[in-house]
């Protein structure tokens, strides 16, 4: 599985993005009532108008928020994946840490027991 780093600035731009009020009325103009503000139509049908322009107005919002749940759901699937390779790292950075203070430990029981081995034969 190919792994997607999103940091975290890019992950409040797909949100925000996402959660937008993009397709509120109040920017586009009544859905399926012609050609919205600022120029350009939406298509023949939302140019006509009419009910068929509310019914196709409609279908597209409603796709579009589809596909926007669709994302965020899998940028939580991303992220949480994410969560679990690095809670497994630290898992592996303990255990790791844990096998190198016990061979220090190790290390200076064998250095105390030389030690003591020559200041005993010192006082023979």
């Amino acid at each position: 599985m190919k792994h997607i780093r999103l940091w975290p600035e890019k992950v409040d731009y797909v949100f925000r993005r996402a959660c937008s009020k993009k397709y509120d009325t109040g920017m586009l103009g009544d859905l399926g009532k012609g050609a919205g503000k600022g120029g350009g139509g939406g298509g023949a049908v939302r140019d006509a108008g009419g009910p068929f322009g509310k019914m196709g107005a409609a279908r597209e919002e409603e796709y579009f928020y589809h596909k926007q749940r669709e994302l965020i759901a899998k940028l939580k699937d991303q992220l949480e994946e994410e969560n679990r390779l690095r809670e497994a790292e630290i898992t592996r950075h303990r255990q790791a840490i844990e096998e190198n203070k016990e061979a220090v430990k190790k290390i200076e029981e064998s250095l105390s027991y030389c030690d003591d081995k020559v200041n005993n034969k010192g006082r023979r």
